[in-house]
């Protein structure tokens, strides 16, 4: 278990938001899990702690609500309203080379992820109306049919695996090929990604993340015909580049994050009906004014994430002043809801003692 004493050291400064850390209820929760926590969950902790893993890493499985919330070998991994006392954030925060951070492989959560958990977390770890399903086989995994690897694969994958890159069968009995680049950062590029062309039958996830691929390098996706998850965030990937998407019937994730895709470029998504998780945060595309459009453009997948920032959060002095002014604005009319009670009232004895006399 992560030492306590990391609070003192390691723990990022509160949010003002977070005031005395006391636990809200759902009415009152200002982060969204299914929205905001989720897609984090999913994106970095899923393939260390999903439902398809026989033994989960460190016992934890967070395919469930339940499951969450009763930790993994090292105990609680949450503790609701107690943010510093929780290991499953305490461990995103660690130094990045620390043998105990989470994520353990690729990059580290961001600031605003590890506040965004922190914040969830000191709110109450309210998870709305998600439960989660029964752990199951992952069949983008594990059900999938693909042909053996030649030894022309063997070959391509030890050449790459020599310069940085992790690639790799997902399973010791199955065929099915994971590649990760981004462990090469910028020095991997197109030729890289082309020289998977060997496995190209295998292949079922490729990160791209933070390389140097270009729009006309992604023209080797095409030969990827398995590929079901796919990450080219922080890349220089454009619309032009999601064109060669389109043509990936079986993808079912697409990370975006941070890259200078636009609006427009979502045309070329509309037909991968496969798709089912698409993230969009830190792009060209506008939250505000395109996440409906966009939505009903690309009505087949089920998750869309635009992502989040600290200003998305409340601003507890915006808040306290505007409820002064309503408080004020509230006094002010009972006050003269009063005083018109009272001239009406004298008025109305004044014109008795008239009538009297």
């Amino acid at each position: 278990m992560i030492r306590r004493s990391l609070t003192a050291t390691a723990a990022l400064p509160l949010l003002a938001a977070a005031g005395a850390f006391a636990p809200a209820s759902p009415a009152e929760a200002a982060v969204d899990f299914e929205k905001q926590i989720l897609p984090i969950f999913s994106e970095t902790c899923f393939d260390c702690h999903g439902g398809s893993k026989k033994k989960p890493k460190g016992g934890l499985n967070m395919v469930t609500k339940e499951a969450i919330m009763k930790g993994g070998d090292s105990g609680e991994s949450i503790i609701a309203g107690k943010p510093d006392d929780s290991e499953l954030y305490l461990r995103t925060i660690l130094p990045a080379d620390d043998d105990d951070i989470m994520p353990p492989k690729g990059d580290p959560l961001t600031k605003e992820q590890q506040e965004l958990i922190k914040l969830w977390i000191a709110e109450g770890a309210n998870f709305g109306h998600w439960e989660g399903s029964a752990p199951a086989p992952d069949e983008s995994e594990l059900a999938i049919q693909v042909p053996p690897i030649t030894p022309e694969g063997e070959k391509a994958m030890e050449a790459l695996n020599a310069r940085g890159a992790v690639v790799m069968r997902l399973s010791q009995a199955g065929n099915e090929v994971a590649a990760n680049l981004s462990l090469m950062g910028d020095k991997a590029g197109d030729a890289e990604l082309a020289a998977l062309a060997p496995v190209a039958a295998q292949l079922t996830q490729l990160n791209l993340t933070g390389t140097s691929v270009t729009d006309a390098g992604l023209a080797a996706l095409g030969q990827f015909k398995e590929l079901r998850k796919l990450h080219l965030a922080r890349t220089g990937v454009t619309d032009a580049g999601l064109a060669q998407v389109a043509g990936l019937e079986k993808l079912e994730f697409l990370n975006l994050f941070g890259t200078p895709v636009t609006k427009a470029g979502m045309a070329h998504l509309a037909g991968v009906k496969s798709l089912k998780q698409l993230f969009l945060f830190e792009t060209k595309i506008d939250k505000k004014a395109d996440a409906d459009p966009i939505k009903n453009q690309l009505a087949h997948i089920a998750m869309i994430d635009f992502g989040w920032s600290l200003e998305d959060l409340p601003d507890p002095e915006a808040e306290k002043k505007k409820a002064e002014e309503e408080a004020k604005k509230k006094a002010e009319e009972e006050a003269a809801k009063k005083k018109a009670e009272e001239e009406a009232a004298a008025k109305k004895k004044a014109e008795e003692e008239a009538a009297k006399k």
